[in-house]
């Protein structure tokens, strides 16, 4: 099975083991770039005709960061074109959509050393007019040389932009914490200590959380997060909105980064062929292997609520990628190895 896996753009590094309570000492009040911000009338998604934006017309010298620009056209035909300063360039942080935002992650003060990179590191709103605000710090100076990381880089907002999703630190390197905060004033909602609440409890869990493929249901009362390792799901960690509380869910062997899961219903897309190698060599080798063995691969549906599975095609070719999506609750669409594409309903 062929699917891409995201790396990170930031870099890592000095990362701060400390307390807990640092996050309370850290430099999340909320700046203004412009005060007219809070009053302003905010074009929404449903408002824009067209949405163009461009995170590498200028990279600076540091190779980190560079200035994005961005050009909207809403259903009136008003323009807004507008160029945003010391984006994280290249990275899926650099725009993320919202419903009457986008959020962007800044680096700035950045400073290559032949040890290390530093730079201080920002979560950024903006509305589709080009108003923005600072809504938190990711890292903090410890010394004008040196940097530590509050919160690793990597975040969600969910659709309505009532909560920010973030985390601290990584599954192999000593602390690990999940939080969800209110966007408005950053108190926490959740925070889950990963390691002692979840990984060792739970041995067969572990992984990095993936916020580029994480879910905020319709009704808003949880947020679902997968494990990864590398290009496979792990597991999942799904929050209660209301609580603070969390469960933990088993993937099905051979779910990855670009498998669909509807955290409504539960059901995620699988695919249990060989481990993806990411070399196309290795790939086509493989899929000759299996071929002359006679091996065959399920493409189907699994329920991590229920442990229901469902075989929806088998494929006697392991680089072929169905292409998952889910049109409703019920119906999933996908690719079938004849290259039609196809649907499946749940109907039980």
């Amino acid at each position: 099975m062929i699917v891409g896996t995201f790396a990170h753009g930031g870099l890592y590094y000095l990362h701060n083991h400390n307390d807990i309570q640092n996050q309370k000492k850290s430099q999340n009040t909320i700046y203004i770039e412009d005060k007219e911000v809070l009053n302003e009338n905010l074009i929404c998604r449903d408002q824009i005709k067209s949405l163009k934006w461009d995170d590498k017309i200028n990279v600076y010298k540091n190779q980190s960061s560079g200035d994005m620009s961005v050009e909207v056209v809403s259903i009136k035909d008003e323009k807004y074109n507008f160029l945003i300063k010391d984006v994280n360039v290249g990275s899926i942080d650099s725009f993320i959509e919202s419903n009457c935002h986008f959020y962007t992650t800044k680096f700035l003060n950045v400073e290559r050393k032949p040890e290390a990179l530093n730079y201080d590191a920002s979560l950024w709103q903006y509305s589709y007019t080009g108003k923005g605000k600072k809504i938190l710090d990711f890292t903090e100076r410890t010394n004008e040389d040196n940097i530590k990381f509050i919160y690793s880089l990597g975040y969600s907002v969910d659709p309505k932009e009532k909560f920010v999703a973030l985390s601290h630190g990584y599954v192999y390197e000593g602390e690990m914490y999940l939080y969800v905060k209110e966007l408005s004033t950053l108190k926490d909602v959740a925070l889950v200590d990963l390691k002692n609440d979840v990984f060792k409890k739970h041995p067969e869990m572990f992984g990095d959380v993936l916020f580029e493929n994480v879910h905020w249901p319709k009704d808003g009362k949880y947020f679902l997060a997968p494990f990864h390792d590398q290009a496979d799901v792990i597991g999942y960690i799904r929050v209660n909105l209301v609580d603070g509380s969390h469960q933990v869910y088993d993937a099905y062997p051979g779910t990855m980064a670009g498998d669909q899961i509807n955290i409504d219903s539960g059901w995620t897309t699988f695919d249990d062929g060989p481990e993806w190698s990411g070399w196309s060599d290795i790939e086509e080798s493989t899929r000759d292997e299996w071929k002359a063995k006679g091996q065959k691969v399920n493409f189907g549906i699994y329920n991590i609520y229920t442990k229901e599975k469902r075989i929806i095609e088998q494929v006697n070719d392991t680089t072929h990628w169905h292409e998952p999506r889910w049109i409703d609750d019920n119906t999933l669409e996908y690719t079938s190895i004849s290259g039609e594409k196809k649907t499946y309903k749940i109907l039980n």
